[in-house]
Order: structure tokens, then C-alpha cells, then sequence
């Protein structure tokens, strides 16, 4: 069972949210963006660590763990929702964390939805997978600070666990550059596990503070509503060097700049000039990384998701 926030609705269960660049969720008061699942099970709490192990929050002295008193108990399974809006470039979401449980049985996980919760996926330090190419084209998703495929819990599910030191830890979900500023609806859903073994389970589980929504990406000063058209590569995946075919633009002194995920400008050649640009490699390392073309004055025309090997 789900208890819904008074707030507005996008849909019969989902909020439309505030296009602010860069939003916080500190848990110090209250937030829109969060859901609690409330059934009889559920162990999710925002309050004040008052545990053995996780007694102080990030910042401030409120965070979102399970249960802010007592050990994570057998056989539980509890989640909490994070919803937001993406735009612009290069959105990203982080979080900080820590996690005390049962090494490789017990712990937490993950999961992404763009569909308002129709379907989800398992997110892991490996995102950036035809997994998400039909919703992300071949920039897929790029994570750090996650668990990674063979990090299993006592079902198999691939998710934090073990008992990580005093430090607070952070994990980040980045998104390709939309190149556009009506917002997409996301969720991210928590969820923590516990198995059957008794006797064992003397942890605190997970705590999460800190959770910050952000959308003050490169790509963020194009024009409000612009979509750019998407040019193709070939070959993409690239070894070399790759032909850019511009379709129906022109260029005249054209420019060609390439951002890797997280914003930096690693590559760019002016003088462009006809309606194909072959691009090599150069010292580009592998990964993903978004082309953006740009006319003489300097305006943006086109984008393409390249993929070196």
C-alpha cells in the first residue's frame, strides 16, 4: 500500500514538480519528492538516527533510514520513492549513504522508472547497457559509487550490503544531455531486504541523506522547448574515426564540440564546411560522450550520442 502526498498529481499517483535547477532533500522538512511506502511491513523512517551504528545524519540532523531506533528485522522488505523531473543537460541525481548488514545477504537496491511505475529497472555500476539504449539512445545511463552486478544479496539482486566504514558514502546517477527544457518524469525506488536466518540480524541497515536533484547541466542554456535535431554515426560503436551525416544542414564554418558525461569539453573543430563531418578519434578515450554541432556564429544545430570502444 502507497500513501500519497498532498501535492499536485501528474497522473492519478505521481506530482508534477518545481523546474528549480538544483533541488535538495535534506529531510529536515518536508518534501514533495519522497513516498513512503506505508504497508504494515515497511521500516523506512525520516528522523534522527538514534542507533548503535548510524547515530548522526550527513547534514542537519534528520535523514531518511530503517527505522531511525531498532535493528532491520527478518524477512522485511521495504521501499521508498524518489520523483523528479530531468531537463536540459546532463541531469544527475546523488545521494549520500551508509550501509550496515549481513555481508552479501541482507542490503539494498536501486531501481529506475520513466513510465510513472509501470516498469522498473535494476540499476548498478554498469547502467551505461542496452538496457536503457530505448529510453536513453546509445548514451545509456552512467553510474558511480554503485554496487556492481556481482555485489548479489541473498536473492540474487545485485544491491549494497556489509557493513562500510563511519564515512558517508556517495552514489550518482547521470543522465545523457536532452538538449531540452520540458521536464521528464522519473522515479527511483529503495529498496531494502532483509532474508529469513535468525539470530543474525543485529545491523542498522541503510541510511540515506542528502539526495540531490540536479539539473545545471551544459546543455541548459539552449533556447526554452528547443529540441535539436539527432544526427547519425557510422560506425557507432567508433574504433577510429566515424562519419557524421548532417542530413539536410549545411554548414558554412561549422563547429563540432564533444562533452563527455560529466560536462567537460574534451574535443572541438571548427572550419566545418558540407553536410558530412568525418571525425577521428584522437586521443578520445573509451565511453560515452554527446556531439554537439554548431553553426559560424556559434549557435547549436545538431546533437549525436557517440560511443567510443
Amino acid at each position: 500500500m502507497k500513501r500519497f502526498l498532498p501535492f499536485l498529481l501528474f497522473t492519478s499517483s505521481f506530482p508534477i514538480f518545481g523546474l528549480s535547477q538544483v533541488d535538495t532533500i535534506d529531510f529536515e522538512s518536508f518534501s514533495t519528492h519522497i513516498e513512503i511506502d506505508t504497508s504494515s511491513q515497511n521500516i523506512w523512517q525520516i528522523g534522527t538516527p538514534s542507533k548503535w551504528v548510524f547515530d548522526t545524519a550527513y547534514a542537519g540532523t534528520k535523514a531518511i533510514l530503517t527505522d531511525t531506533l531498532n535493528p532491520y528485522p527478518t524477512n522485511n522488505r521495504s521501499s521508498f520513492t524518489l520523483g523528479f523531473d530531468i531537463y536540459g543537460g546532463r541531469p544527475r541525481i546523488s545521494f549520500q549513504y551508509r550501509i550496515n548488514s549481513s555481508f552479501g545477504r541482507d542490503g539494498g537496491y536501486v531501481e529506475l522508472s520513466q513510465d510513472g511505475g509501470q516498469s522498473w529497472r535494476l540499476l548498478t555500476d554498469t547502467s551505461g547497457n542496452p538496457n536503457f539504449y530505448q529510453y536513453y539512445g546509445p548514451y545509456g545511463l552512467y553510474t558511480t559509487g554503485f554496487y556492481s552486478a556481482s555485489d548479489t544479496l541473498f536473492d540474487g539482486t545485485p544491491g549494497f550490503s556489509g557493513s562500510v566504514d563511519s564515512a558517508w558514502r556517495q552514489a550518482e546517477v547521470i543522465f545523457p544531455c536532452y538538449a531540452i527544457k520540458k521536464p521528464h518524469q522519473h522515479l527511483l525506488r529503495f529498496t531494502f531486504i532483509s532474508d529469513s536466518v535468525t539470530g543474525t540480524n543485529v545491523f542498522d541497515g541503510w541510511m540515506i541523506d542528502n539526495i540531490v536533484v540536479d539539473n545545471s547541466g551544459f546543455c541548459s542554456s539552449l533556447a526554452e522547448d528547443e529540441v535539436l535535431p539527432r544526427i547519425s554515426a557510422t560506425p557507432n560503436p567508433i574504433s577510429d574515426a566515424a562519419w557524421l551525416d548532417l542530413g539536410n544542414l549545411n554548414l558554412v564554418g561549422g563547429h563540432l564540440e564533444i562533452y563527455d558525461q560529466q560536462g567537460r569539453l574534451i574535443h572541438r573543430e571548427n572550419g566545418l564546411e558540407g553536410n558530412r563531418v568525418y571525425l577521428q578519434r584522437h586521443s578520445i578515450p573509451a565511453g560515452f560522450y554527446q556531439a554537439i554541432i554548431k553553426d559560424a556564429p556559434g549557435r547549436p544545430v545538431a546533437l549525436s550520442r557517440l560511443v567510443f570502444k
